[in-house]
C-alpha cells in the first residue's frame, strides 16, 4: 500500500508512505517506510540541509512511535479485558 501524508499545520510538503504486510504464523509483520520531503531555503549549506533532514526524520519517527504505541495499547486492552 502506498499513500501520501501531509500535516499542513507544519508544512505544505507531502511525504510518501509505503506499507508492506507479510504473513507470519500468528498475524503479520508490517514494514513502514516514509520518504520525507524536507523543505529548505535556497542558499542553505549541505550541513544545514542534512540537519533539517535529521530533525524532520527524528520528529516524524517520534510521532509514528507514539501513534503505534497507542494502537498497540488499545489493541492489547481489547484482546485482554
Amino acid at each position: 500500500m502506498v499513500f501520501t501524508f501531509q500535516i499542513p499545520k507544519y508544512s505544505e510538503t507531502k511525504d510518501r508512505i509505503t506499507v508492506l504486510f507479510e504473513p507470519v504464523d500468528d498475524g503479520c509483520d508490517m514494514t513502514f517506510t516514509q520518504e520525507i520531503v524536507v523543505p529548505h531555503e535556497e542558499g542553505w549549506t549541505t550541513e544545514e540541509i542534512e540537519r533539517a533532514q535529521r530533525e524532520f526524520r527524528d520528529g516524524s519517527e517520534q510521532g509514528w512511535n507514539i501513534m503505534f504505541d497507542v494502537l498497540d495499547k488499545n489493541s492489547s486492552n481489547r484482546n485482554h479485558p
